[in-house]
C-alpha cells in the first residue's frame, strides 16, 4: 500500500537540486484533507511521493526537519523517507514512538481510510524485561560506564605515546607502524562510533 518511495539524495542539505526537485515545502490541496484539529491528512500513496515526511502510527512528520538532529545519524531517517517508521523504531530502540518529543515536528496525521501500524506489545514487554536485567548486570545503564572510559583511556594513551616515541626518537619499525594504524582504526571503529551514536555522554561536545 505504500509504494516505492523515492531516496533521500546525500549531497548538501537542504539546498542540494534534487532534494529540492522531491520535496514541497507545502503539501498539495490534492494531497491532503484538513483533520479537525487543523493537521492536514495524508494517505500512504501521497506520503510515498514526499521523500521529507515519514510516519510512525498514526502521525506522519518532517523527516527532513529532523533528519540532522537524529543521534543516530541521518541515514537512518533518510533510509525511511516516504516509509512507515514505527516498528523500525520500536526494533531498534526497544520502546514506543516519542510522539510527545517530537511533537515539533508533527506536519500531520494519517488519512482515516488508512490503518496505523500497532505496536507489538508483546516485543515492547520481553525488551523492558531485558533492559531492566542489563541495568542489574551493570551493562545497560544508558551511557558510558567506567569500563568504557577506561577503554577510550587506554586507546588514546597508547596512539599518543607511539606518535611521541616517533617524533622524538625519529626510529620507526613496520611493526610499530602497523600498530599506530591499528591504534587510529580503533579511534574510529569504537570511541569515535560510540561518540557519534551519542553513547558516551549526554553532553554534546
Amino acid at each position: 500500500r505504500q509504494g516505492r518511495h523515492k531516496e533521500l539524495p546525500t549531497g548538501p542539505f537542504p539546498s542540494h537540486p534534487r532534494w529540492k526537485s522531491m520535496c514541497r515545502t507545502q503539501p498539495a490541496d490534492a494531497a491532503v484533507a484538513e483533520a479537525p484539529d487543523g493537521l492536514p491528512r495524508f494517505s500512504r500513496a501521497k506520503i510515498a511521493e514526499r521523500a521529507d515526511l515519514l510516519v510512525a502510527g498514526s502521525f506522519v512528520y518532517d523527516a527532513a526537519a529532523f533528519r540532522w538532529k537524529h543521534p543516530g545519524g541521518a541515514q537512518f531517517i533518510s533510509a525511511f523517507g516516504g516509509r512507515d517508521a514505527t516498528m523500525a523504531f520500536q526494533t531498534y530502540h526497544g520502546r514506543r514512538f516519542p510522539h510527545e518529543t517530537m511533537k515539533q515536528y508533527l506536519v500531520g496525521k494519517l488519512d482515516e481510510a488508512e490503518v496505523p501500524v500497532e505496536h507489538d506489545e508483546e516485543h515492547l514487554e520481553i525488551s523492558q524485561i531485558i533492559r531492566k536485567e542489563m541495568v542489574k548486570s551493570g551493562r545497560g545503564a544508558g551511557f558510558a560506564p567506567p569500563v568504557q572510559w577506561l577503554k577510550v583511556f587506554a586507546i588514546l594513551a597508547s596512539l599518543s605515546a607511539l606518535e611521541a616515541s616517533f617524533l622524538y626518537t625519529g626510529k620507526r619499525s613496520w611493526m610499530a607502524s602497523a600498530l599506530l594504524g591499528f591504534l587510529y582504526a580503533l579511534v574510529g571503529l569504537n570511541i569515535q562510533h560510540d561518540a557519534n551514536h551519542g553513547a558516551l555522554s549526554r553532553k554534546g561536545w
